[in-house]
């Protein structure tokens, strides 16, 4: 997974089920770039709020 935002890049591996987490993030509107391979990139916007809590659900295609 690839975050892209007012900061720069950023490059998380998830967990084998799929998850991640970053703590103390910036406000704003971030992409986030979601590639496994044998499946079709996404890329998909995410808000984040000071304080608050976002969840971001994304299905790849084959």
């Amino acid at each position: 997974m690839e975050l892209a935002g007012g900061n720069g890049k950023m490059i998380k591996k998830t967990a084998s089920k799929g998850s991640f987490q970053i703590k103390n993030m910036q406000s704003g509107t971030y992409k986030v770039l979601v590639q496994k391979p044998g499946y079709k990139d996404k890329e998909v916007s995410v808000s984040i709020s000071d304080g608050e809590r976002s969840d971001l659900n994304v299905v790849l295609e084959k």
